[in-house]
This record gives structure tokens, sequence and C-alpha cells, in this order.
């Protein structure tokens, strides 16, 4: 029986038993750290930033602060000044260099609006956990305008934004459970 749990620790772990579903090792390197998530309060970005700390939560372990901001002007200032570590996006004509001059850098789009919404990091927190740019690139190209409409009228049946973030993940295979 002890050998079978290690045989089966060795297959979880090397992502044999379920590929997609192995953390890689330099993910477990963010475990313990707390991660603070953004958001302007908006129900998709609400929806977003809370997909993103589960993924982030659960593939890695890491300990997730959500902050919600009025506007998404305060957002990116809040951004500017650091107190955030990713957030969500709308890339307009200046956003790529906006952010390169507060040292953010844009991910791949989730793939709605014309997939200009995307996951933001503050550089400084990728070069710390350099996995997590791996992970939420995972979500590229899978929210799109019929996905987030879907995931949002979910939220307005009186369900909990975790509930539908988890839901989602797992529908993805992105996580165990739902």
């Amino acid at each position: 029986m002890r050998q079978q749990k290690f045989l089966f620790g060795l297959l979880l772990l090397s992502g044999l038993l379920i590929p997609g579903l192995a953390v890689p090792p330099e993910a477990a390197a963010c475990a313990g750290y707390t991660i603070t998530v953004g958001s302007d309060g908006s129900r998709p970005q609400e929806l977003l930033t809370q997909i993103m700390a589960e993924l982030i939560r659960q593939r890695t372990g890491t300990n997730i602060r959500l902050v919600r901001y009025k506007t998404e002007a305060e957002l990116l200032a809040a951004a500017g000044r650091h107190d955030i570590d990713l957030l969500v996006a709308t890339l307009g004509p200046a956003g790529s260099q906006l952010f390169k001059k507060q040292k953010l850098l844009a991910l791949k789009p989730f793939g709605y609006q014309s997939s200009r919404v995307v996951p933001v990091f503050r550089v400084e927190t990728l070069k710390k956990f350099p996995a997590l740019r791996r992970l939420i690139n995972r979500l590229a190209g899978k929210i799109d305008d019929d996905t987030l409409r879907r995931l949002i009228a979910e939220l307005d049946d009186e369900q909990n934004v975790r509930v539908v973030a988890k839901k989602f993940l797992a529908e993805q295979k992105l996580v165990f459970g739902g």
C-alpha cells in the first residue's frame, strides 16, 4: 500500500496521471507568499480576477489578496504605485507604453472584446515567480464573449463569484473539482 501511494505521488507530480494538472516545480516557489490581485469592481473584472486568483491559489498554494477599486483609473494608479501584483486591463492604443513605463507586463489576451482584455503583471512579480506567467497564460483564448456572458449569467443567478470561477476552471481542466 505504501509503495502504491508513492507511485501514485510520482505519477501525479510528473503529470503522467492527469496531464496538464501537475504543478510545475518552480510553481512550488510561490507557496507561502501573497499575491495581490486588483479589480475595478465591474462584473467582468471581478469574475476574471477571481478566475486568475483561483487558478494561482489552487495550482501553486499561493495566498491571494483581492482588492477592489472603484474605477479602472484607480486600479491602474494602484498598479503604478506597485500596490498590486496582477490585474485585468483593456489594452488601448497607448496601453503597452503605459505598462512599460509602470514596469507592468501584459500577457496573452483572454479572448473576448477583440482580444484586448489581458492579464497584467508587475514585472518584479514575474521575476520573483516566473511560473505564474505560464500558469496565467493557460487562460489565453479560453474566455470569449459568449463564455463571459454565460459566466456572468451564472453570477446573475445569485451564484458566488468564487464558485463560478472554480466551476469554469474545472470545466477547462485547469484545476480539480468545481
